[in-house]
């Protein structure tokens, strides 16, 4: 179902289902994925779960996305036990949960950026003058070398 949905493999398969689109660092983006239980090697599909995630800049913008993905997941479920000649009263039939799906604004911390930022530009500064002294002493300690 969710390779039909997609139209072939997930680009990014990760080994937890736990990590929410954004923490994969989308910002508009749908994903629909099988429930996997298992380790990063072996996977295991023992729920009969579709989880459906949408990423975008506006709230509307995302409950529209959202309401076609999941409409998609509805519509290629029935599509494909129709054509696997599937009768209509024996389907297996797709249910949404929560019935009204949950939307919510996930900002970032300026403060936590602004830190993570100071803290890459202190550690390259240091990293750079480590390096210099380095060639420096290299330079000074070899016979020949002119100071």
């Amino acid at each position: 179902m969710e390779r039909a949905v997609v139209g072939g493999p997930q680009d990014l398969v990760l080994a937890s289902d736990d990590t929410p689109l954004y923490g994969e660092g989308a910002r508009a983006a749908a994903s629909v994925r099988l429930a996997r239980t298992g380790g990063q090697w072996q996977a295991s599909f023992d729920q009969p779960l579709i989880t459906v995630q949408v990423v975008m800049p506006t709230r509307a913008g995302a409950a529209g996305r959202l309401e076609d993905a999941l409409t998609e997941v509805e519509d290629t479920a029935d599509s494909l036990q129709e054509a696997d000649g599937v009768a209509a009263s024996e389907r297996v039939r797709t249910e949404r949960s929560p019935a009204h799906p949950q939307i919510t604004r996930v900002v970032g911390s300026a403060t936590r950026s602004s830190v993570g930022v100071l803290g890459v530009g202190v550690l390259a500064a240091v990293l750079v003058v480590v390096v210099d002294r380095r060639w420096s002493a290299r330079g000074r300690s070899r016979p020949g070398a002119s100071a």
